[in-house]
């Protein structure tokens, strides 16, 4: 993971010119996207990223998310490039990460996936059912598909942990045998937005877990995304930012104990 300070802060430099770029083409475009997770708590707590975070995070409804991968190829510096699934076969994570050419994040838990350049993540936010037996049954096949999905990437998300992380996963190591990837993607893309057609007041970023009660918000919290302050410049935010964050982290505005003060991602080579 990353310890030097002085490298962590370049990484965090050379995302936020990312930011910028996916900033201008969506101003140009008129596609509204939205800081969400760390990056919007990093905006609210710190007026920038976390001191100690390497990831940054957008989110976009899917109509918008839709349009921004229509228009990207076209629009993007050279000096970067879009992934996403519908355009690299054998990229099997369900959101887009727009990566940097000719650099390197390699993560302790990246196994053989060969896409290990700086990244910043563009979740799309669909419409969910808020309860109820059928949305339980989504959020479970969401996270069985994406397990397996990963592991077919070529991600080993149980290294490194204990024998009940590695049992946790074996399940999805044995679907990655006997399913093929593109019949997957085609489900996982399927349930994910088989609600964007109705009004449920709910929404949730199903590329990232549907397990995740956490990430289930009403839909009236993102409402009419307005501008917030994130490091040097203004970006587009969740109308209700505060109740995001509450929603997400509980009570966001207090520090965390300092041995937890570390990169969620366990950068072991990077090179910017």
């Amino acid at each position: 993971m990353i310890v030097n300070k002085g490298l962590l802060r370049r990484l965090q430099l050379t995302e936020y010119e990312m930011l910028l770029e996916v900033d201008r083409i969506c101003r140009k475009n008129g596609i509204m996207y939205f800081l969400c997770y760390g990056t919007l708590l990093g905006a609210v707590r710190h007026k920038g990223f976390i001191p100690w975070d390497d990831d940054l995070d957008i989110g976009m409804t899917r109509d918008h998310y839709d349009t921004f991968l229509k228009v990207v190829k076209d629009e993007l510096n050279d000096m970067y490039y879009c992934l996403e699934w519908n355009s690299y076969s054998d990229y099997s994570i369900p959101y887009a990460k727009i990566k940097k050419k000719n650099t390197l994040f390699r993560e302790s838990k990246g196994g053989s996936s060969k896409y290990n350049e700086v990244f910043i993540d563009i979740f799309p936010f669909d419409n969910v059912e808020g309860r109820g037996i059928r949305a339980a049954i989504d959020a479970l096949l969401l996270y069985s598909i994406r397990n397996t999905l990963m592991i077919k990437a070529g991600m080993t998300p149980w290294k490194g942990e204990g024998i009940a992380s590695r049992m946790k996963y074996y399940p999805f190591r044995m679907l990655n045998l006997i399913t093929e990837r593109e019949s997957l993607k085609r489900k996982y893309d399927c349930i994910s937005r088989k609600n964007n057609d109705i009004e449920t007041g709910w929404i949730a970023p199903r590329s990232i877990d549907g397990t995740e009660i956490k990430q289930k918000i009403k839909k009236y919290i993102i409402g009419n995304p307005k501008q917030i302050q994130f490091e040097n410049a203004y970006f587009y935010c969740p109308e209700h930012s505060d109740a995001f964050l509450t929603e997400t982290y509980g009570e966001y505005r207090e520090l965390p104990p300092e041995d937890k003060r570390s990169p969620r991602h366990e950068g072991v080579e990077i090179v910017l």
